[in-house]
């Protein structure tokens, strides 16, 4: 179903490429999401072949705002490699000020969906503050209408957005229960 031939607007339109790759993930249904799609976000993890992509800085600091997707992008490897390898800044962003600050409005630099496990919280696996991320939190990561309005929300209303991240773990339980009731032929309820 083609977003904007659906009769549902939610809440204005993304930037073209978002749009487009957003698109590509309401072709499927929610079991081939769960099984195929979050099991490929799995993958990269929480640290797998991360350190082949990015240079830990020696002395991390508080998050700034990036600039552009790559930069977006190598902050959030940065901090999941300090996160991985324990070297995290104790509640970056998080000081009364700043606070006060967000409570007039926020200017978020990247969209992150990811799973409701309590484990994974997008804040702490990538070692950044309050205003840094715009996340929404689903079981295994799975889209419909609701969440994907959600997510081009945080797109369109802020314009400081530069990344829209899916973030994957291991030994999830939603996806656990997607293969088992696939592999037995089973029907998932919810």
């Amino acid at each position: 179903m083609d977003h904007e031939t659906s009769g549902n607007k939610f809440f204005g339109q993304a930037p073209s490429t978002i749009k487009k790759e957003l698109g590509i993930i309401r072709r499927f249904s929610r079991r081939e999401v769960l099984a195929g799609g979050t099991l490929a976000v799995v993958g990269f993890g929480l640290g797998f072949g991360v350190s082949d992509l990015v240079t830990i800085p020696p002395s991390p600091q508080a998050v700034g705002s990036p600039a552009t997707p790559n930069e977006a992008l190598q902050t959030l490897l940065q901090g999941n490699q300090r996160f991985v390898s324990g070297s995290t800044v104790v509640y970056p962003n998080q000081s009364v000020e700043l606070r006060t600050q967000l409570a007039g409005g926020q200017s978020p630099w990247a969209v992150v969906l990811g799973c409701i496990d309590s484990r994974v919280p997008p804040e702490l696996v990538f070692d950044v503050g309050l205003g840094d991320l715009f996340v929404s939190r689903t079981a295994g990561q799975v889209i419909d209408d609701v969440v994907l309005g959600g997510i081009e929300f945080g797109v369109e209303e802020f314009n400081t957005v530069q990344l829209v991240m899916v973030l994957g773990h291991g030994s999830c339980g939603a996806v656990k229960a997607a293969i088992q009731t696939i592999q037995s032929n089973g029907h998932a309820d919810g």
